[in-house]
């Protein structure tokens, strides 16, 4: 006898390119609605055009103000038997958790929880004051949930930090995955890079937090040495800021800002690349949550030079599959790179796990939790 799909409401901010795969896959498993309360951001933020056509075998809802009373009402009806809840990043996934908790006596209740932060935050007083007054409110908050689906690594930690029993915590690795698609586009012609030179990329956006003023001046220390030309692939705030930092140091040519991608070609600059940096930071209390752009490199046996601040770096092997260092160090990442830029990637593992692996593993633990109580 085939086993009842279990019905899932989802309540999410937004659609991104690479959360499609994985809402689809898990769509496949179970009986899925998802939620969306901040859709436009997939857009806004993300510069990124709406997914919401690419998502199949699900109800979707992508207002929920303005489509709460139908969403509680099939709540009251029990036609849900889990609410995945948003994580308490903000006031706006505060509130969103704690008006959903409520119901726990129609459904079970869990939480996606991806976020971490230094258990000792370095950043002003009144950054301090927020963030370490705002535990309180989310240890009182995941009191409410019957279990937790979270990252591994530092935010299965964070988690335990803030009251959530080991017992009740799933974790899991994030996933994305790049298309690999043929093309006879040569970043050497297209960028000018010699032949004896390796190409060193980051991508992503260009912001404060992803730390590439520091890898600018990382790089400035060995490019001449190494034989390595720069790649920096994105936009942001800080773009023009770091064009010019680049011309302060002296980088001339050996540094190629690309701009913005679409997330469908980002494989074209993966696959040529020798070594991938994520040089993020912790800024003003903020790491980096995850990083996806280590899987993509990885999918690709690219070697990664990933920071501490970054919760994907518990896929790197360090010495094996890239290096880990100290954030916020210029020495630690130009050694770093160093190391890792003779690193050969034909001898490097891919990293097969995909964002529908991740679907299977979240809708087991679904699975598993609800079978508990039956």
């Amino acid at each position: 006898m085939t086993e009842k799909k279990k019905r899932i409401l989802y309540i999410h901010n937004t659609v991104t390119n690479y959360r499609v795969p994985y809402f689809n896959r898990l769509a496949e498993l179970s009986d899925l609605t998802l939620a969306l309360f901040q859709f436009s951001d997939n857009e806004k933020i993300y510069k990124d055009k709406s997914r919401i056509s690419e998502l199949k075998n699900c109800k979707i809802y992508t207002d929920l103000k303005a489509e709460q009373s139908e969403i509680e009402k099939r709540i009251l009806e029990k036609q849900f038997d889990v609410i995945i809840l948003p994580c308490l990043d903000d006031f706006t996934c505060y509130q969103v958790f704690n008006h959903f908790a409520k119901f726990k006596k129609y459904a079970k209740i869990s939480v996606a929880w991806e976020m971490w932060e230094p258990i000792k935050i370095d950043a002003s007083l009144y950054k301090k004051l927020k963030k370490y007054g705002q535990r309180p409110f989310r240890k009182m908050a995941l009191k409410r949930i019957d279990f937790a689906l979270s990252f591994s690594g530092e935010s299965e930690k964070y988690l335990q930090f803030l009251g959530v029993p080991a017992s009740n915590i799933y974790g899991y690795w994030n996933a994305a995955r790049v298309p690999e698609i043929k093309s006879e586009l040569d970043l050497r012609k297209k960028i000018g890079i010699k032949e004896d030179e390796k190409i060193v990329l980051s991508l992503g956006r260009i912001i404060k937090r992803k730390g590439l003023d520091i890898l600018l001046e990382a790089f400035a220390k060995i490019h001449e040495d190494n034989r390595i030309h720069l790649v920096i692939v994105g936009d942001g705030e800080e773009l023009s800021t770091l064009k010019k930092q680049a011309k302060d140091l002296n980088l001339g040519t050996s540094v190629t800002f690309v701009g913005q991608v679409e997330p469908e070609l980002r494989g074209l600059y993966f696959s040529q690349a020798n070594l991938f940096v994520i040089p993020s930071i912790i800024y003003k209390g903020f790491p980096e949550p995850w990083g996806l752009t280590v899987n993509e490199a990885l999918q690709f046996s690219v070697p990664v030079v990933t920071t501490t601040a970054v919760g994907s770096s518990i896929l790197v092997q360090d010495g094996k599959n890239g290096i880990i260092v100290q954030e916020n160090d210029v020495n630690a990442l130009s050694d770093g790179i160093s190391i890792a830029s003779k690193m050969n990637k034909d001898k490097i593992v891919p990293l097969n796990y995909t964002p529908q692996n991740m679907a299977e593993i979240v809708y087991g633990i679904i699975v598993k939790k609800l079978s508990e109580d039956e």
